[in-house]
């Protein structure tokens, strides 16, 4: 009896050391070592993933320049320009160096010039300094069935105060010659050329055909500005491209 109760923890000892020598042997071929301590930051889990370098990026490619068709050619329409005046008749000159006459042609030949350029068949009625009647220039716009006839003049009054390019229409004049006047006044004022009110006069070589037609007053050579201004070959183009673009736009719109 006493010698059993010795020997009971003693059996028990030797199973203890027996199970711990295992399950050391066991834990070292498991890989113990390999375990890696792992440290978490406080208020963040899941752990962050480490971050990934970025792809490069698409090589960027030049969107193709937007198309712009061409602008539509005129050549199917005849615009009669007449330079007022001519010859014997000066017309008028005031504080001018140079009478109505050469100036209005100088502004006639580049409103001339810029309409063929889009392809306009463009007829003068005098190109050099030579009388024609009014009713021989209104004939010709009758002959040549022009879409617009445009005369070209300067103003002058006895008040030198007075001053900007006017538009006139004939008495009789139709739609499409108040279409065209309202037009170029709108074409005048965008190259910030003054214009005073346009109005209806009756005036022969407006109204002794059946075209459509206008008189540009491009301002007064009384006035001592109109009158610098419309001696100088800057303001000469500079009107005479307001003038082109306002019948251009008549015309394509027609």
């Amino acid at each position: 009896m006493n010698t059993y109760l010795l020997t009971v923890p003693r059996c028990q000892r030797l199973l203890f050391l027996l199970i711990t020598t295992m399950l050391s042997f066991l834990f070292i071929g498991c890989g113990g070592d390999s375990i890696r301590k792992v440290t978490v930051t406080p208020g963040k889990w899941p752990p962050p993933r480490p971050v990934q370098p970025d792809s490069p990026s698409p090589p960027v490619v030049p969107s193709p320049p937007p198309v712009t068709s061409p602008r539509p050619s005129l050549d199917s329409y005849t615009v009669v320009i007449d330079p007022g005046h001519g010859g014997k008749d000066p017309g008028a000159r005031g504080l001018s160096r140079e009478p109505e006459k050469n100036i209005v042609l100088k502004i006639a030949r580049q409103v001339a010039r810029k309409l063929k350029q889009r392809g306009v068949n463009v007829v003068m009625t005098r190109n050099s300094d030579r009388f024609i009647s009014l009713d021989a220039r209104a004939t010709l716009a009758e002959q040549r069935h022009a879409h617009l006839f445009v005369s070209i003049h300067a103003d002058a009054t006895r008040k030198r105060t007075v001053y900007g390019a006017t538009v006139l229409m004939g008495r009789t004049a139709s739609f499409q010659s108040k279409r065209a006047a309202w037009l170029i006044r709108k074409s005048l004022e965008s190259h910030d050329v003054f214009c005073r009110k346009s109005r209806q006069q009756q005036l022969r070589v407006l109204e002794n055909h059946s075209r459509p037609a206008v008189l540009i007053e491009c301002g007064f050579l009384t006035n001592r500005t109109d009158a610098r201004n419309l001696n100088s070959s800057w303001y000469q183009s500079e009107i005479a491209a307001a003038i082109a673009q306002g019948i251009e736009t008549f015309l394509t719109r027609s």
